[in-house]
């Protein structure tokens, strides 16, 4: 099963569920690009703006609501597909390309009500600063690492309304998330979240680094990666060049 039928499988699943795509806007012009503009004004779809106060509106994601079983709209979510894949290839990575493509959402929330929920999550308090951090979590090449560092009661929250959440990540394949059946909802996250998430940018310049220099990376790689640099986080190394050599190790 490919990814646009895995797609439509979980908007099946989802039942009676919204559909959306939350996308990011690149200024990188391309086909693609070009040809989603183009097909979202011939349909007449208006993305909504997901309005991430504390950041100037060129940072904003979208969201799409779509209708799979619609014929443009299901080519919208194809070429969506297209998308997420173009920009995490080597090359892509290599030019500084953005994620555009985020990921799918079904949730039985009107796109207002979603929108604001995604905004509101999208800035949590950095425990080690207290200081306001911008989470990026809907970004591809943080989600992973984001997903993993919840526990149940901070999925609970993050996915507050969401009957599941599906992205592709970093090696090209469709993963989705989902809330717990039952446990109480919980914004903060806890100390060992915040060793993880520090080091995503690390992690992510490694990454680059490595795929442009023609190299595979395995799954297994990339965890043992993500535990050293978590080690060099919770040993006191901040963001910079002595945790970019934790994660190039």
């Amino acid at each position: 099963m490919d990814v646009n039928e895995r797609l439509y499988a979980l908007a099946r699943q989802a039942g009676g569920a919204r559909r959306y795509l939350l996308m990011q806007t690149s200024d990188a012009a391309d086909a693609a690009g070009d040809r989603f503009q183009q097909m979202l004004a011939e349909v007449g779809l208006a993305p909504m703006p997901v309005k991430i106060h504390k950041l100037p509106a060129p940072f904003w994601p979208v969201l799409i609501a779509l209708d799979l079983d619609q014929g443009t709209h299901s080519a919208l979510s194809a070429l969506a597909v297209d998308m997420a894949i173009a920009d995490t290839a080597p090359q892509a990575m290599e030019h500084g390309q953005i994620q555009r493509t985020c990921a799918w959402i079904f949730s039985n929330a009107p796109v207002g009500e979603l929108a604001r929920h995604l905004a509101t999550t999208a800035i949590a308090r950095h425990l080690p600063s207290h200081k306001a951090r911008w989470l990026r979590y809907y970004d591809p090449l943080v989600a992973d690492l984001f997903w993993q560092a919840c526990a149940p009661e901070q999925l609970a929250y993050f996915l507050r309304d969401i009957a599941c959440l599906a992205y592709i990540d970093r090696w090209q394949t469709l993963q989705v998330v989902r809330p717990p059946d039952s446990c109480v909802p919980a914004a903060a996250l806890p100390a060992t979240a915040w060793e993880r998430l520090d080091g995503i940018g690390a992690l992510n310049q490694a990454w680059a680094r490595a795929r442009c220099a023609g190299m595979d990376i395995a799954p297994a790689q990339f965890s043992a990666a993500a535990a050293a640099v978590q080690h060099g986080c919770r040993q006191g190394v901040r963001p910079g060049p002595g945790l970019d050599l934790f994660a190039w190790q």
